[in-house]
Parts: structure tokens; C-alpha cells; sequence
């Protein structure tokens, strides 16, 4: 099912106008909102090395800045779009949060 994961692999596409392969950008979603959750992201990232998969930031020629603009579209992003109700819907963005996401994906500050 579909969740702030996938939302956030969404505005990432609207974000930059590209895409990646799904599965990738979707696990980079689920690194970044398990952390933001608090929602075990040490096992979300043991799931997602264990798979073999390209995960980082490098691998899958995203930028930091990407990651971010993504980030800060999503909560607007999933109310224009009438998706779902989820984490993404309350989240607020601010430098704390993009600093966890940027440490979720191992990305360097910008």
C-alpha cells in the first residue's frame, strides 16, 4: 500500500520532473520517514542494505537539494492531490527535520 513513502518518491518526481526506478526512490522514502517517525529506521535501513538495492544518494545521481525540495513540497504536495492521509500530511519542515533526512540518506549538508 501506499504511504508517506511512496508520497514523498511522488513529489520527488513533481519536485524534479525525472524519475527513478521505483523501487529505489521509494526505499529512499522509507528511510526518510521511518526516521522522521521515529519508526525504527535503523531496521528500515538494515531491510534496504540487506536487499542489495542502490540506496544512497550517490548511486542514484540525486542531489541533497533534490531530497530536500522534495521534502519541503510534500505536506502541500498530498493535500493538492487528495492522497491518503498520512505522516506527510501534518509534517512540518523546518531545519531540524531536513537535517534528519539528509542523515537518513547519508546525504552531506548543502
Amino acid at each position: 500500500e501506499e504511504g508517506s513513502e511512496h508520497f514523498f518518491a511522488y513529489a520527488f518526481e513533481e519536485v524534479t520532473g525525472r524519475t527513478i526506478m521505483h523501487g529505489e526512490l521509494v526505499a529512499i522514502g522509507v528511510l526518510i520517514m521511518s526516521t522522521l517517525q521515529h519508526n525504527r529506521p535503523e531496521r528500515a535501513r538494515a531491510i534496504v542494505d540487506a536487499s542489495g538495492m542502490r540506496s544512497t544518494l550517490i548511486q542514484l545521481g540525486i542531489a541533497t537539494s533534490e531530497i530536500e525540495a522534495s521534502l519541503r513540497r510534500l505536506p502541500t504536495f498530498v493535500a493538492e492531490q487528495r492522497l491518503w492521509y498520512s505522516f506527510a500530511n501534518d509534517l512540518v519542515v523546518g531545519e531540524h527535520e531536513l537535517t534528519l533526512a539528509r542523515q537518513a540518506v547519508g546525504a552531506e549538508p548543502t
